[in-house]
């Protein structure tokens, strides 16, 4: 078993043993010898409380750790401190019994580096406020007013610990004091203003401890993932010919760029969203909704315990990440210390978000899934996935919600059924026994409502989550869980199939011919052009800053797990990363467009889409002008369709006039509807018979 072991210790040269006013200072010497992973979170808690300590200091150790404290008054000014290795502070890990080191310590390096960061700043404003503050009090000549300017704009620095303690209190009384009692003497001023430049040389040295235990951990970490990388191993994977094949293909829309005309497609969304009275109101809210949720953001505490567990379990279902990541994110969640770090960490990021920047290359992992494809994972820094993680939930659900009740304001929707007449009502009123003329025309066991309901429950914006908790498997689970608040994606997609074949049978039955068509986009999240996306967002309302930090989150640098260490990163500058909530949140907003487009301009239809799997069925006119509609989309936008899993099929109903209608569907097919057959895995739809065949 490897095991790394560092050994530090603080020793204190006192050169004056005893000052008067002086706060004590204390070396904490601590033995820590559990040889454990928790240990090493506990010695992080130990760091955290030097950089921003806040008395009483209570350590936060694990249990069956030995703990000594030195006491000791000194003159800060005369410390000397000495790092060696010795037996007093002894800090042992067995890195056989973590699950990931590696992983463990490029985030506690990021935690680290991203607190002295901060820290740096914090030390810079209190020393230029404490410069300010003795230059003023220098041009001061009296001595009274001096003291008084020096403790009244003392307490307003920014201290690594607040100075509002009572020595500072009974300083400001004497000099209160002193104006009104002669009894004060100017021996005692120059005492009282001996002791606030001392304490503000305190303040000094702390940030400079604290500075120094900082990089002290980070040279320590840099050292440990240093010895455990082997420069000498010189093993590149071979891999299939299928896998080199895909990735060539890969590599040649994610690296290469495709600019699309943002004016075109504003122009294109202009015409849509401006089509109605009805349309032009609701837009001017989803507009102010989305204005509303930028300008509240930093009102919200985007991190604390509770948050970032939601959001590291919700990570954990997906399967972007490798198993030495999960395993660490699990030990995350049940480390209290860890989390409140790493929660103080990604707010300080969050606020600082304008300045935001990948730290180093992310690696992605070519994975081969069952059906011979291989799909592209990223393999991203722990603290930025669960960064860009939290991001993507917040703006999906929002987006979700303002979507939704967009879709839902009287008069945009456009009904899939056109109302019934007066002797169609009263027809259905004879059949039913409906007695009463007050009765409504539909009650909810109606198909149409059944429709209606299946799709604004199940598929309406499904890759979108419903809530910040909510719990549900990655695309292409095929198993729900025991806490899963929504169906799994494979079982929408089997309930979908089963509503298509329901509306063929009804529609032979009915003697009604119906046609359907299938697609999806060819290579959709490595394809999409950002263009097209932010020309999108910007037409939404969503700020120039969200579109920035947008932008440097999908340009990425990226490197391929099975490629040589000094292999040199590119950056991504066409698609989206793979199963993650921002990616779903840019492909949602933006297919949205094609979802209401093909409703409005074909007459009613509802255009059932999963992520870029689309469904639409009807009338054959009306699937056409739908086709149409779905066709200019995918070209304003610089998308293509996948031919292999586009086609069509019009079924039509059994009897003697078959065979005519179906020559005569034949012939408009060839020249409006996809050609090709509808397949869905191992199932496809023999338009003769109206049934899905293996």
């Amino acid at each position: 078993m490897t095991c790394a072991t560092a050994h530090y210790s603080i020793s204190f040269s006192v050169t004056e043993p005893e000052i008067r006013h002086m706060p004590s200072i204390e070396p904490r010497l601590y033995r820590m010898n559990k040889s454990s992973y928790g240990s090493y979170l506990s010695y992080l808690s130990f760091l955290s409380h030097l950089w921003l300590p806040s008395p009483p200091y209570k350590p936060m150790l694990a249990p069956g750790q030995n703990i000594t404290y030195h006491k000791a008054i000194t003159n800060i000014n005369a410390i000397r401190l000495s790092i060696r290795q010795s037996q007093f502070v002894s800090f042992t890990t067995q890195i056989g019994k973590m699950a990931a080191p590696d992983v463990l310590s490029q985030t506690l390096y990021t935690i680290t580096s991203v607190k002295l960061n901060q820290l740096d700043k914090q030390k810079e404003a209190y020393e230029s406020s404490k410069k300010e503050l003795l230059h003023g009090a220098e041009k001061e000549t009296d001595l009274r007013k001096r003291v008084k300017l020096m403790l009244d704009t003392a307490k307003k620095l920014p201290t690594v610990q607040p100075l509002h303690n009572s020595h500072m209190a009974n300083l400001k009384r004497f000099v209160q004091q002193a104006e009104f009692d002669p009894c004060v003497s100017s021996d005692f001023l120059n005492e009282y203003e001996a002791s606030v430049r001392r304490a503000l040389d305190i303040q000094s040295a702390k940030y400079s401890y604290a500075e120094l235990y900082g990089k002290l951990v980070n040279e320590w970490i840099s050292a440990g993932k240093a010895s455990s990388q082997n420069p000498e191993s010189g093993f590149v994977p071979v891999g299939r010919e299928e896998m080199h094949q895909q990735r060539r293909t890969w590599e040649d829309y994610v690296f290469t760029a495709k600019d699309t005309d943002g004016d075109a497609i504003k122009d294109y969304l202009e015409e849509l969203f401006r089509g109605s009275k009805d349309t032009r109101r609701a837009f001017k809210d989803l507009k102010k909704g989305i204005k509303r949720v930028q300008k509240s953001w930093d009102d919200a505490t985007h991190f604390d315990k509770d948050s970032l567990t939601d959001t590291i379990r919700a990570l954990l279902r997906t399967n972007v990440l490798s198993n030495r990541k999960r395993t660490v994110l699990n030990d995350f969640l049940h480390n209290p210390v860890v989390l409140s770090e790493i929660a103080d960490v990604l707010n300080m990021r969050m606020q600082t978000r304008k300045s935001w920047a990948w730290d180093e290359a992310s690696i992605v992992d070519q994975q081969r899934q069952l059906n011979g494809r291989y799909r592209f994972y990223p393999d991203e820094d722990l603290l930025h996935a669960i960064f860009i993680h939290r991001i993507g939930m917040k703006w999906s659900v929002e987006m979700r919600g303002l979507l939704v009740d967009f879709f839902a304001m009287q008069g945009v929707e456009k009904d899939a059924s056109s109302p019934m007449t007066k002797q169609e009502a009263r027809r259905r009123r004879y059949f039913l026994r409906q007695t009463s003329s007050a009765r409504k025309l539909e009650d909810d066991a109606s198909v149409e409502r059944t429709l209606a309901s299946h799709f604004k429950t199940e598929v309406f914006l499904d890759q979108m989550p419903h809530s910040m908790t909510e719990n549900r498997g990655s695309y292409g689970a095929d198993e729900s869980e025991a806490d899963d608040d929504r169906k799994t994606h494979v079982e929408v997609v089997q309930n979908l199939l089963h509503m298509i074949q329901s509306e063929i049978i009804l529609h032979q039955k009915l003697g009604q011919d119906v046609t359907v068509i299938r697609s999806d986009f060819k290579w959709f999240g490595p394809s999409v052009p950002h263009s097209s996306i932010f020309a999108v967002l910007d037409f939404f309302g969503v700020d120039a800053e969200w579109i920035d930090l947008f932008r440097r989150i999908l340009e990425c640098p990226l490197r391929f797990a099975q490629d040589p260490p000094d292999t040199p990163a590119q950056t991504r500058k066409r698609g989206t990363p793979l199963s993650t909530p921002l990616a779903d949140f840019f492909a949602e907003t933006m297919l949205f467009c094609m979802d209401l487009a093909v409703n409005q301009r074909g007459d009613g239809a509802r255009l059932y889409r999963l992520h870029d799997d689309m469904w639409l069925w009807g009338g054959l006119e009306t699937c056409a002008r739908a086709w149409e509609t779905m066709t200019k989309f995918a070209k304003v936008t610089g998308l293509d369709f996948n031919e292999d899993k586009t086609g069509s099929a019009t079924i039509v109903p059994h009897g003697a006039a078959a065979a005519a209608a179906a020559k005569k569907t034949d012939d408009q097919l060839a020249d409006v509807l996809p050609k090709g057959d509808i397949v869905w895995g191992f199932l496809k739809l023999d338009a003769a018979t109206g049934r899905f065949h293996l």
